[in-house]
C-alpha cells in the first residue's frame, strides 16, 4: 500500500486508506473526513491567502528542529543564557551571514517592536535581557517555544487579554506582521515568567473561596437592589461576583433561593444544625456513680455507657472538671481550735474585730527538716527522635543517697524604695559528720575525711545544731536597729525538736544582748511554715537541674539553689501564709481549705505593696465576721492571744 508521499496527489478524497504508519487506519480517515469538511476547507483557503500575500513570512533556516531546541544548543555552545532575538538572528540568516529574505532583515535591523504590556505605546524591549528557560522538556522538540507547567496558565490570551488590545489580526491584511507578533509575544512571556510567582499569580490565578453568611447576605440584598420586577438585568450577577471575588454561579445559587415576593430571605449556606445530633448525657447520673468507679475518663465513660470521645468533649467544654485530691493530716478538736488560735495570734490587737490586720512577721524565724535526693525515681526528658535513652543506675530505689538539711528562713525586708536591706536567709545547714576513711580505695587514701549523712537525727543532734550554728547565723545576719527586740524561732512538733524552755538553748539565745525565743505551730499544721508551704518545693525544683554524683555535691547544690532563690518570691510566700490564715478561720473546723499555694499566684499589685511598705499585708476588712466568730471558737483565748502578740511587738 502506498504511503502519503508516495501518492503524490492534492486530492483529499484519495488520502483514504493511506495514512502514516504511526497512525492506525480508522483514526487516518478520521482525520481526512473533518479535512474534508466545508469549514475546514474554508480555514485551509484563508491560510493559503495569507501565505502567499508575504511568501518570505515564513522563511528560516531552522528546518524541522524548533526554537527551543536551538536555543539550548546555542546556550550550551555559549555556555550562558541567550535571549530570543539572538534564536531569531540565527535562525533567519544564512551560512555566508545574509538574512533569508529582505523581510526578516528589513524586520530586525530597521524595526523596533513595541510592547503594550505596560500601557504605553512605543516602549523598547530590552534585547540584551537574559529570559528564563521556558522549556520543560530536554530534548526542546516540540516545536515552537513553549512555557513550563508552572506558568503555562499566565500567558496572556491575544483576543482577550488587556495586554494585548493593540494587535488586531487579520490573515488577509497585508500589513500582518507574522515575525513581529511572535517576537513580542515570547518576550511579554519572557517577563511574565521572570516575575515572582506570588505576584503573578496575585493577578492572573483565580482562586476559589467561600462565602460566609454575612457576605452571602450583603450580595442578596446588593442584587435585590439592582433587580427589576424581580429580574436582574444582564451583567449584574457578574458584576456582584466580580466585587465578591467569586464565580458567576456562587451568586447565582444566592438569587435563586429567594421566594417569589422578593422579600429578603435566608440565604445561608447553612441552615440550622448540620450532622448527627449529639449524645445526650444525663449529668445527674455522674453523682451517683462512686468515686472510684471515675478517677479516669474511661472508667468515668464505662459507668456512663458513653464513649471516651464524648466524656473528653465533656471536659473541654467545662462541664465536668479533673480534681487531684490529696490525703490532709487528720483534725482532732483540738487541732481545730489551736490551728483558729494560732491565726488570730498573729492578727493586731486593737484591730479585732471590726478592721483585722495581721502583724508584720518580721521578728519570726521558720526553721524545719528536710530531706534532699540525689536523684528522683523517674524524670521525664525531652529527646530527639533518634537521641539514645540515658540510664540511670542505683543499687537499690528504695535507697537513693539523700542528706537532710535544717533551713532557717526570715521574712525579707526592704526600704521606701524597694531596695533589699535583709534577704531574711539566715541558712541552710546539712545535717552530716565528718569521719577519716578507715581503708584506702580508688577514690581516696586511709584518713581522708569523708562526708556522711548522719544516719540518727535526735534531740541532741538538733540542739547542737540550734547553738552552733543558727544562733551565731543570727546573730551575724540580723539587723542591728531590731537586736533588743524579741525575736520568735517556729518549730514544728516534731520528737526531735527541743522544749521551748530548754536551759542550754535559753542561755546561749540570751547572750550578747539578744532574746531569741522558740515557738511551736499548731500540730498537724504544716500549712503554718512557709518552707513546707513552698520554700522546700521551689529550692527542690532548682537543685533537681543539676546532676550531683558525691555527696558533698549534693550538699553544693543545695546551698546553691538556696542562695539563688529570689527574696521577693520568698515575700510572696509569707503572703500566701496570710491568704492561708483567712482560709483556716473561714473554715472553722478542718483542712478543707483551698488557697492558691503557689507563690506566683499573688498578684504583682499585692507584691509592690508588700515591698514598699513595712506594715502592707493582707486586707481583712472584709472579713471581720469571720474574726468575730473564731473568737468566740476560741473561748476566751483572746487574751493569751494579745500577750503573745505584745511580746511580738516589743
Amino acid at each position: 500500500m502506498l504511503s502519503v508521499d508516495e501518492l503524490k496527489t492534492r486530492d483529499m478524497a484519495k488520502l483514504k486508506g493511506h495514512g502514516p504508519a504511526g497512525i492506525r487506519a480508522k483514526v487516518w480517515d478520521g482525520l481526512v473526513d473533518i479535512w474534508l469538511t466545508p469549514e475546514w476547507q474554508k480555514k485551509s483557503e484563508a491560510t493559503k491567502r495569507s501565505r502567499a500575500t508575504a511568501p518570505d513570512a515564513m522563511l528560516h533556516t531552522r528546518g524541522s528542529i524548533s526554537f527551543g531546541a536551538h536555543k539550548k544548543k546555542m546556550e550550551a555552545e555559549q555556555n550562558q543564557k541567550v535571549s530570543w532575538r539572538d534564536v531569531y538572528h540565527k535562525t533567519h540568516k544564512k551560512k555566508n551571514g545574509e538574512f533569508v529574505s529582505e523581510r526578516s532583515k528589513h524586520f530586525v535591523v530597521n524595526q523596533a517592536p513595541t510592547r503594550s504590556s505596560q500601557g504605553e505605546e512605543g516602549q523598547k524591549i530590552d534585547l540584551n535581557a537574559t529570559p528564563v528557560d521556558c522549556f520543560d522538556d530536554e530534548d526542546g522538540e516540540q516545536g515552537n517555544p513553549h512555557l513550563p507547567i508552572s506558568v503555562v496558565n499566565l500567558v496572556p490570551d491575544l483576543n482577550m487579554s488587556s495586554n494585548f488590545e493593540e494587535f488586531e489580526f487579520d490573515l488577509n491584511n497585508e500589513s500582518f506582521e507574522q515575525d513581529e507578533v511572535l517576537i513580542e509575544v515570547e518576550e511579554e512571556a519572557e517577563e511574565m515568567a521572570s516575575q515572582p510567582i506570588s505576584n503573578v499569580g496575585e493577578i492572573h490565578v483565580k482562586k476559589l473561596r467561600m462565602m460566609n453568611n454575612e457576605e452571602c447576605k450583603a450580595a442578596y440584598n446588593m442584587l435585590l437592589q439592582k433587580s427589576r420586577n424581580g429580574r436582574l438585568p444582564k451583567g449584574v450577577m457578574h458584576e456582584v461576583a466580580s466585587l465578591f471575588s467569586v464565580c458567576d454561579s456562587t451568586i447565582q445559587r444566592i438569587w435563586y433561593r429567594r421566594n417569589h415576593n422578593n422579600v429578603v430571605v435566608d440565604v445561608s449556606h447553612k441552615k440550622g444544625n448540620c450532622g448527627r445530633k449529639r449524645v445526650q448525657v444525663d449529668l445527674d447520673k455522674i453523682c451517683d456513680i462512686p468515686l472510684n468507679q471515675r478517677s479516669t475518663l474511661h472508667s468515668l465513660a464505662y459507668a456512663l455507657k458513653i464513649s471516651k470521645a464524648t466524656t473528653y468533649r465533656l471536659l473541654k467544654s467545662g462541664v465536668i472538671r479533673r480534681h487531684s485530691n490529696a490525703i490532709k493530716p487528720l483534725l482532732k478538736e483540738g487541732n481545730m481550735k489551736s490551728r483558729i488560735e494560732f491565726c488570730l495570734s498573729v492578727l493586731e490587737p486593737c484591730s479585732i474585730p471590726r478592721d483585722p490586720i495581721f502583724i508584720g512577721m518580721y521578728n519570726i524565724i521558720h526553721i524545719d527538716e528536710k530531706w534532699f535526693y540525689m536523684t528522683k525515681r523517674s524524670r521525664n526528658y525531652y529527646m530527639l527522635v533518634d537521641e539514645e535513652d540515658p540510664i540511670r543506675s542505683c543499687k537499690s530505689k528504695n535507697f537513693i543517697d539523700k542528706v537532710m538539711f535544717l533551713v532557717a528562713l526570715a521574712r525579707s525586708r526592704f526600704d521606701a524604695q524597694g531596695c533589699e536591706f535583709f534577704s531574711g536567709k539566715i541558712g541552710i545547714f546539712p545535717l552530716v559528720m565528718y569521719e577519716p576513711a578507715k581503708r584506702t580505695s580508688v577514690n581516696r587514701v586511709a584518713g581522708t575525711l569523708e562526708t556522711k549523712p548522719i544516719a540518727s537525727v535526735n534531740k541532741e543532734v538538733i540542739r547542737s545544731f540550734l547553738i552552733q550554728k543558727v544562733l551565731p547565723a543570727i546573730k551575724e545576719k540580723w539587723p542591728r536597729e531590731d537586736t533588743g527586740c524579741p525575736i520568735i524561732i517556729q518549730q514544728d512538733n516534731a520528737r526531735t525538736h527541743i522544749d521551748l524552755d530548754d536551759a542550754e538553748f535559753c542561755r546561749v539565745a540570751s547572750e550578747d544582748a539578744f532574746d531569741i525565743r522558740l515557738m511551736c505551730q499548731p500540730p498537724n499544721s504544716p500549712d503554718m511554715n512557709v518552707l513546707d508551704l513552698g520554700f522546700f518545693s521551689a529550692i527542690q525544683s532548682l537543685q533537681y537541674k543539676e546532676s550531683p554524683k558525691t555527696i558533698d555535691e549534693l550538699i553544693g547544690v543545695v546551698v546553691k539553689a538556696f542562695e539563688d532563690y529570689p527574696t521577693i518570691n520568698s515575700n510572696r510566700i509569707f503572703l500566701t501564709l496570710q491568704l492561708c490564715m483567712i482560709e483556716v478561720m473561714k473554715a472553722k473546723d478542718s483542712t478543707s481549705n483551698s488557697i492558691a499555694s503557689s507563690t506566683t499566684s499573688l498578684s504583682s499589685e499585692s507584691s509592690t505593696i508588700f515591698i514598699s511598705s513595712e506594715s502592707s499585708t493582707i486586707d481583712l476588712s472584709s472579713e471581720s465576721s469571720i474574726i468575730a466568730f473564731s473568737i468566740d471558737l476560741s473561748s476566751g483565748y483572746l487574751t493569751r492571744a494579745s500577750t503573745v502578740l505584745c511580746i511580738f511587738k516589743k
